[in-house]
C-alpha cells in the first residue's frame, strides 16, 4: 500500500480526532506561535532602533528595517519574512514552513527587498544583482544568506520540538523562548548584513549617475 493510501486510511478511521486535532492547531496553537514570532522581531527591531511592522499572525505581514533605509528621498529597503512557496501554491501551514516540514519542501524567512523605483527600476535593479562582485556574494553566503530567484534570502529554521516543549509552558510562545532561539540567531545576522546590503544599494544609486 502506498504512503497517500496509508495516509488517507488512517485520516479517514480516525476521523473524528483528525477533525479535532486541525482545528485546535488553526485556532490555538498556530495563532500563538505567529504571535511569538512577532513580538521577537518587535523586541529586536525597539533594541537596534529599527522600524518595522509585526502583523505575521493578523495578516502575514512583518518587516523590519534600519531607520536610514529610509531617508528624504524616498529610498526604502527591508527585511520581510516570506514562504519560498509560490503565490499560487500557499498550501502550508507557517509553522510547517518555519520547522521545514512543509509538503513541498518550502521554507520561511527573511527576504532582503527594495523599493525599485529609487534604483532605475526593477530591470535595473536585477540588472545589478546579477552583476554583484564575488566578494558580496560570499560574504552574504558566510552570513546564510541564500540566494533565491534573484533575492537574497535568509532562512528561519525553528524545531517542532522546542515549540513543543514551550506549549508546556504556563505562558508559551514568549520572545524570550528557547525555541524562538534561531529566530533571535536570524535577527542578529540581519543586523551583520546591513552594511554589505548598504554598499550594494549605494553601487546601483552610483551606476545610475555614470
Amino acid at each position: 500500500m502506498s504512503e497517500i493510501k496509508k495516509s488517507g486510511e488512517f485520516i479517514l478511521n480516525n476521523f473524528q480526532i483528525f477533525s479535532e486535532a486541525v482545528y485546535f492547531f488553526e485556532k490555538s496553537i498556530n495563532p500563538k506561535i505567529l504571535k511569538g514570532i512577532d513580538e521577537c522581531v518587535e523586541v529586536f527591531s525597539n533594541e537596534n532602533y529599527w522600524n518595522g511592522n509585526f502583523q505575521l499572525e493578523e495578516n502575514f505581514d512583518n518587516w523590519l528595517r534600519p531607520q536610514n533605509w529610509e531617508n528624504e528621498d524616498g529610498l526604502e529597503a527591508y527585511f520581510e519574512i516570506k514562504s519560498t512557496e509560490p503565490d499560487d501554491d500557499n498550501d502550508n501551514y507557517w509553522v510547517s514552513l518555519f520547522c521545514n516540514k512543509s509538503s513541498n519542501n518550502c521554507e520561511a524567512g527573511f527576504f532582503f527587498g527594495v523599493e525599485t523605483k529609487h534604483f532605475g527600476g526593477k530591470r535595473a535593479w536585477d540588472a545589478h544583482i546579477k552583476s554583484l562582485p564575488e566578494e558580496q556574494k560570499i560574504s552574504l553566503k558566510e552570513i546564510g544568506f541564500k540566494q533565491f530567484e534573484g533575492h537574497f534570502f535568509l532562512p528561519i529554521t525553528l524545531s517542532n520540538e522546542e515549540l513543543a516543549k514551550s506549549w508546556q509552558a504556563e505562558d508559551p510562545f514568549t520572545s524570550d523562548d528557547e525555541c524562538f532561539e534561531p529566530l533571535r540567531d536570524a535577527l542578529e545576522k540581519l543586523k551583520q548584513s546591513v552594511p554589505i546590503f548598504e554598499a550594494i544599494m549605494e553601487s546601483a544609486l552610483a551606476s545610475q549617475d555614470s
